[in-house]
């Protein structure tokens, strides 16, 4: 294997500086275009289920007793994010649905309720398919802004004490594309920090975890190291192996290992290519493409501005983005 790795290399060096760019061609457009349709059926997002009745609360607390379950805040909260409505605009949206659908309009909330209600429910669980097998997990992070200037202002004048955004942390199932856990954080949290509250969201096995470099510490290391899973981690530039000591820890292991290979392969930057496509880490970019996904399909920003709003907020999203992904994903196939 390591002489075949060589080979690769010479094969890698000898084409440098030409213009490979891969095409992929899409085999199954008449499926995808059909689940396209079909994401913006009102079927999709209002079901029985959804309308559930009114719920008791659990004790009797001051104030205006409880009306409405969580269960259809949160749908009607989803749909004012899958169809880009201000919560005033859903209560008309969900007043004028629900007769055609042979319901009563008391069932919709009022405006006031939904945001109240948003800043004190619980976070909702992310909803993605358990599988019976074990799963490959790509994780990655990015900025949502909540207020200040755009791109072109920030590159013009510079940006304002005021401009802030919050992380947007994502573990996505490689093969079925659908978001298996999230986290929404402050921008003063580091994404490696993230990586045992991910892994503790998971409903299904994980076998193996790509991530970037920023995740080669050993706080994301001991977590992946726990749930027995492979790290597909590229280690830092000049990264040295630990030392065989008392202090010798057992999850930074593989990291060696990715270490000797490097270097034995001439520790430059071919090198390092080289044993990213060796261990497959280029699937590490399906989670870029879910925060595309995110970003294009709902919005780059929170329109929330409490914290646990834009948490609630986040977490419907995540959800609607499974929903839409189980109607169908297209199939991609390289062009030679």
């Amino acid at each position: 294997d390591f002489v075949c790795m060589l080979l690769k290399k010479s094969d890698i060096m000898s084409k440098k500086g030409k213009k490979n760019k891969a095409r992929y061609k899409i085999t199954n457009w008449s499926e995808y275009n059909k689940s396209l349709v079909k994401r913006g059926s009102i079927i999709l997002w209002i079901d029985n289920d959804l309308l559930c009745p009114s719920q008791s609360p659990a004790k009797k607390l001051r104030g205006r007793p409880i009306v409405y379950s969580d269960a259809l805040i949160q749908g009607i909260l989803q749909l004012s994010l899958v169809y880009d409505l201000p919560l005033r605009a859903t209560e008309g949206f969900c007043r004028s649905i629900l007769p055609l659908m042979g319901k009563s309009d008391a069932l919709s909330p009022h405006y006031s309720t939904l945001c109240k209600r948003r800043k004190t429910m619980d976070i909702p669980q992310i909803k993605a398919p358990k599988r019976n097998k074990d799963i490959i997990i790509a994780i990655d992070s990015t900025g949502l802004k909540i207020y200040g200037e755009g791109e072109w202002h920030v590159r013009k004048h510079g940006a304002s004490k005021r401009r802030t955004w919050r992380k947007l942390h994502l573990a996505v199932d490689v093969d079925t594309k659908d978001i298996v856990a999230s986290t929404l954080t402050t921008n003063d949290i580091d994404d490696a920090a993230v990586v045992p509250n991910l892994l503790e969201q998971l409903q299904s096995k994980v076998s193996e975890c790509s991530a970037d470099g920023a995740y080669d510490k050993t706080k994301a290391r001991e977590a992946l190291y726990k749930y027995g899973i492979k790290q597909v981690i590229p280690p830092y530039i000049n990264a040295v192996i630990q030392a065989d000591n008392k202090k010798h820890n057992p999850a930074l292991i593989q990291r060696d290992r990715a270490i000797e290979t490097i270097e034995a392969l001439g520790d430059d930057s071919l090198a390092k290519e080289l044993w990213k496509i060796s261990e497959n880490y280029h699937k590490r970019s399906l989670s870029e493409n879910a925060m595309y996904r995110r970003k294009t399909l709902f919005s780059p920003s929170l329109s929330s501005r409490q914290f646990k709003s834009q948490q609630v907020e986040s977490a419907l999203i995540i959800n609607a983005m499974n929903k839409m992904t189980s109607c169908g994903m297209p199939l991609s196939q390289r062009v030679i």
